[in-house]
């Protein structure tokens, strides 16, 4: 549902439906809080994303009573109210987020239960001994993959060490591979993505990159980058209209911007 609520824009405008409802105020109130679940499910802010957050929250409950009618709110247009308070005091709302605790009912779901006197005390002690059993291992030591269970890297090729000049965090004397595909913490990289670069080449706008190759060398994954620069923003779509350089830059993958 959420990836239909992220598409819709680009679904209408591939079926030529954008320029008839435009001008709608409801199809504004739509943009408005896509907009907002953006921001709330992006992994890194700064106080700009707050402000930002607050001013589209206000525009949106605007935009939404000119639309539906004041009538028509419910608690959870107050709630946004408060988002940029709790992005202020907890920081990225993607991390208190209430979706973690309804991934929960999968575990729930797929048992079978034969005693009902007590469902509750089943349910927790049976979800506290599975817990259990993923933080230790056969010898009652401490999981180190309990949180995380490391990055996957895919269809691994050994690249000659001469290819370690190309950046200064690589040694020569380490073994050197090249992928087309990378996870690090839930967010996939593959080959020709886009990606968001930390830095500012250009003034004001944005700067992105293609990835062009994916280097590892033990802990350190580099990505070969052919620069975008950006041409406008559409905010029809709330997408960046970008075109390629000649130019191209190696970035460290946690130099990147997560948003």
């Amino acid at each position: 549902m959420l990836s239909l609520f992220k598409y819709i824009p680009f679904i209408f405008h591939q079926s030529h439906l954008t320029e008839l409802i435009s001008a709608l105020v409801d199809w504004h109130s739509f943009l408005l809080l896509r907009e907002i679940i953006s921001i709330s499910l992006a992994s890194e802010i700064d106080i700009t994303t707050i402000e930002k957050l607050e001013e589209l929250v206000t525009r949106y409950l605007i935009t939404f009573d000119n639309a539906y009618g004041y009538v028509q709110r419910i608690p959870k247009h107050h709630l946004l109210v408060h988002f940029g308070e709790q992005m202020h005091r907890f920081g990225p709302l993607r991390f208190t987020s209430c979706m973690i605790f309804e991934k929960k009912h999968s575990f729930f779901k797929r048992i079978k239960y034969r005693n009902f006197r007590n469902i509750a005390f089943t349910l927790a002690d049976r979800h506290q001994h599975y817990i259990a059993s993923l933080m230790c291992t056969c010898s009652n030591a401490a999981t180190s993959s309990f949180l995380y269970s490391g990055h996957q890297i895919k269809k691994v090729k050994e690249l000659d060490s001469s290819a370690a000049k190309q950046h200064y965090l690589l040694d020569m004397e380490k073994n050197l591979y090249e992928t087309n595909q990378v996870t690090l913490f839930g967010i996939t990289y593959v080959v020709g993505d886009a990606v968001l670069i930390n830095d500012s080449v250009f003034p004001s706008d944005p700067v992105f990159g293609k990835i062009l190759t994916t280097i590892v060398q033990d802990k350190i994954i580099l990505l070969r980058l052919q620069l975008m620069q950006v041409i406008v923003f559409n905010q029809k779509l709330c997408v960046y209209e970008v075109r390629l350089l000649d130019s191209s830059v190696t970035k460290n993958v946690y130099e990147l911007k997560h948003v």
